[in-house]
C-alpha cells in the first residue's frame, strides 16, 4: 500500500527526473574547461601544452623605425594555429626612432602538432636571414 506522500509525488516524478537531468548537464562534462591565456617568454624552449581555444600571447621586442618587424611564419603552424587578430605595439612614448613591445595572439584552433615561430627581419630583404627568431613547439589536445 502506498503512502499519501508516495501518491502525491508519483505524477511528479517525470518532471523530477528531467530537471536533475537538465541540472547535471548544466554543470558540464569536466573533461573540457574553459580556454585559457598564456603568455610565451621569449626564452621559454619547453613544448608548449594547450587546448583548442586557448590563446597564446608573445610580447616581443620591437623597433618599426629601423625597417625590422617581426613576421609569423604561417606555414610552421599548420592550421594547428591561427592569428587573433593583428599584432598590437606598445611602447614608453611615440617619438621617433623609438622601440616598444609588439604583442601577438594565436589561437589554438585544431589537434594537432605546430611549431610557433616568428622572425625579425626588414621584409624587403629577400634571401637575408632574420636578425632574430624566436620558436615554440605546440601540442594542441
Amino acid at each position: 500500500m502506498q503512502t499519501d506522500v508516495a501518491m502525491r509525488l508519483k505524477p511528479m516524478m517525470p518532471l523530477m527526473v528531467s530537471a536533475a537531468m537538465a541540472a547535471g548537464c548544466a554543470a558540464g562534462p569536466a573533461a573540457h574547461p574553459e580556454p585559457v591565456e598564456r603568455v610565451l617568454a621569449a626564452a621559454d624552449r619547453e613544448v608548449v601544452a594547450a587546448r583548442v581555444g586557448d590563446v597564446l600571447v608573445v610580447r616581443l621586442d620591437s623597433n618599426p623605425s629601423t625597417g625590422y618587424g617581426w613576421t609569423w611564419d604561417e606555414r610552421a603552424a599548420a592550421g594547428v594555429l591561427v592569428k587573433d587578430g593583428e599584432p598590437s605595439m606598445s611602447g614608453a612614448a611615440p617619438m621617433p626612432g623609438s622601440g616598444g613591445v609588439q604583442t601577438w595572439r594565436f589561437r589554438a584552433a585544431a589537434p594537432g602538432e605546430a611549431r610557433l615561430q616568428l622572425d625579425y627581419l626588414r621584409p624587403w630583404e629577400k634571401g637575408t636571414p632574420p636578425v632574430r627568431t624566436v620558436r615554440w613547439s605546440v601540442q594542441v589536445r
